[in-house]
């Protein structure tokens, strides 16, 4: 919760694009945060970022790190996409001034490899914006998990005791965005880098430990996309956990949500998960009751409500984290472990 005399800080958004507006509109409606400029190469996105906003307006710029030199911003929020976004990440970094950066944070083993030393040699704050797990139901059932292991003894049928699966199926038609970036992206890069990391920092987050990869395949069966369509992979975590995933560019019917669908079988009932329901639908179903403890009218909003849920959320983290000078939940010591997870599925599906 907002402490009321916390510290407003500065903040530069790069990166004026479709994202980008989401993040600027809730920078601008954040009350620890104060836009004090946008910077996009791009004309028109710069105008219409700004002209979405309610005043006063932020300066603009068409140059990083002009706009940084000119402004002097208490951080910089990147919403630049891989790879431009490696050299800019760099020179924030080097420059002190504290990053919240949109994910994939990388792409490759070797630029993972280069920010780590980086973030050593220079030790600013990096906040990956990982914002699934900043739910109310996330954190609901993240705590409903943790609690199934405390109680593991009970017998008692208003508890669902322990967790022993989950499975993620997410399923988009990708001739519908035929074209997009990501469809240009080599290999894993499109469906595992770009999308797979939402759903591996959830997954991590709603079991809090880190799973050892059993297998993995992956296929390319669309000819308008130039890397995989097509993951499936099993997952062992601590405790008998076992994570099936699998994701696919390819679904002609049957579209998930983009937050995927999730099933998570416990002792005694089951959970039907969507981290982004569509409109007029539960983000959460369980079967057969809703268990004992589970917090009831936790809030349900439309999508676009729930993206600025979510970002004014992990904004409010980067915010609290600097004032305690401590690293973020979703730093980069927490993030690397979701790109390895990443980077494992993907060599064991074949990927050199």
């Amino acid at each position: 919760m907002h402490d009321a005399g916390a510290l407003t800080r500065s903040i530069l958004l790069v990166g004026a694009g479709g994202w980008g507006r989401e993040v600027a509109q809730a920078i601008s409606t954040s009350p620890r945060w104060h836009l004090a400029g946008l910077v996009d190469i791009a004309p028109k996105a710069l105008e219409a970022a700004r002209d979405a906003l309610p005043p006063p307006l932020p300066a603009c710029f068409n140059d990083a790190i002009a706009a940084a030199e000119a402004l002097n911003p208490d951080a910089v929020a990147m919403v630049v996409p891989n790879p431009a976004r490696q050299p800019l990440l760099e020179y924030f970094l080097r420059a002190g001034i504290p990053v919240f950066a949109e994910k994939p944070l990388v792409h490759t083993p070797s630029q993972l490899d280069q920010l780590a030393k980086t973030l050593f040699e220079t030790s600013t704050p990096l906040m990956v914006a990982q914002n699934y797990r900043f739910s109310y139901q996330a954190r609901a059932l993240r705590t409903l998990i943790a609690s199934g292991f405390m109680s593991e003894t009970s017998t008692d049928e208003k508890h669902l005791g322990r967790l022993h699966e989950i499975r993620i199926t997410f399923a988009r038609n990708g001739r519908n965005f035929a074209g997009h970036p990501v469809s240009r992206m080599a290999g894993p890069t499109g469906l595992l880098m770009e999308l797979g990391v939402h759903h591996f920092d959830l997954l991590r987050y709603l079991i809090g430990s880190e799973p050892i990869v059993v297998r993995a395949e992956s296929a390319s069966p669309l000819h308008e996309f130039a890397g995989w369509t097509s993951v499936e992979t099993d997952l062992n975590f601590p405790r008998g956990i076992t994570a099936h995933y699998s994701a696919r560019y390819d679904a002609e019917h049957a579209e998930t949500p983009w937050g995927g669908s999730w099933e998570l079988t416990f002792d005694r009932g089951t959970v039907h998960y969507f981290p982004c329901p569509v409109a007029g639908e539960k983000s959460i179903r369980f079967t057969p009751a809703s268990p004992f403890g589970w917090p009831q009218n936790l809030p349900q909003p439309d999508a676009r409500a729930q993206r600025q849920t979510l970002l004014l959320a992990a904004l409010e983290e980067f915010a609290s984290s600097l004032d305690d000078n401590r690293p973020a939940e979703t730093s980069f010591s927490d993030n690397r472990l979701t790109l390895e997870l990443a980077f494992s599925i993907a060599r064991a599906a074949g990927w050199s």
